[in-house]
């Protein structure tokens, strides 16, 4: 076995991010993963397919079973399927909401704090081992910022 060294680096782990605190936006951000903790697959296809049934779709604080005024932060906009096919787009935050400020650090200094989920209507079916496939994304409810994201670890 040889031994040989190797380096992994990553010269702009954030590239194509951007935030912006005068304008209220951070673009670049990353809606949906493909493998969800709660035993649920998104294929790259449909994520590429549906992307556009995240455009314009409300962000709320933490999930909840009702959307109310004080959990509404924010919108997406410019959402378009990355090179891996996963959904991203520019976070628009309402600038007088308690949590701008913490969004915004949290972007610039330390994004795994928080990360996106959405609540959608989904075709599903069940995969060979056991997990829920999606099919189909036929609407989204809203976009919610969390602390435990199930698809994606961090905003980026």
């Amino acid at each position: 076995m040889a031994t040989i060294r190797v380096t992994e680096r990553v010269s702009r782990p954030f590239s194509g991010s951007r935030v912006d605190r005068e304008a209220g936006t951070i673009s670049g951000v990353l809606l949906c993963g493909t493998s969800s903790a709660n035993g649920r697959d998104y294929p790259a296809d449909v994520l590429r397919r549906d992307y556009r049934a995240y455009e314009g779709r409300p962000v709320n604080c933490d999930h909840g079973r009702e959307a109310t005024v004080d959990r509404r932060l924010g919108w997406f906009t410019d959402v378009s399927p990355g090179p891996d096919g996963r959904p991203r787009g520019t976070l628009n935050l309402l600038k007088s909401h308690p949590m701008f400020d913490r969004v915004m650090e949290a972007a610039e200094r330390n994004p795994s704090l928080y990360g996106f989920s959405h609540v959608a209507m989904c075709d599903t079916r069940r995969g060979r081992d056991g997990r829920e496939v999606v099919e189909a994304i036929r609407a989204i409810e809203s976009i919610d910022l969390v602390a435990e994201p199930a698809t994606v670890k961090s905003l980026f």
